[in-house]
């Protein structure tokens, strides 16, 4: 039996927020089971997977990269990044700003970033 759109874009939703639930307990946990003064986390993973794709869940494709920009910003590298997306918003022809996405109606912030062709 196949699941039905609704069905599939709220199961979609459910484990991209498990995964980052799920990473954000490993971390938490790998933090407070060793001290500080001993060892600096230098292994830390994050894997961002966003399974909604065209234009109606232009949304969800914006958190998961606002996610990616905040793993980024607290200090893990690309090389340890897993970002997992459909490439199909920022070229988008109902796009209003090629080539961008943005998190807010501000559109200060261009989450997509610099390198797209």
């Amino acid at each position: 039996m196949m699941m039905g759109f609704k069905a599939y874009s709220l199961f979609s939703f459910k484990m991209s927020i498990f995964l980052l639930l799920f990473i954000d307990m490993a971390t938490a946990y790998s933090s407070h089971s060793s001290s500080a003064d001993t060892t600096k986390h230098t292994n830390n993973w994050a894997v961002l997977v966003c399974t909604s794709r065209f234009w109606f869940n232009y949304r969800h494709m914006a958190n998961t990269l606002s996610l990616y920009r905040t793993v980024k910003r607290l200090g893990i590298p690309d090389e340890r990044i897993i970002l997992m997306l459909a490439d199909d918003m920022a070229c988008n022809a109902r796009n209003k700003y090629p080539a961008q996405v943005f998190n807010n109606e501000n559109h200060r912030l261009n989450l997509y970033g610099d390198n797209v062709e």
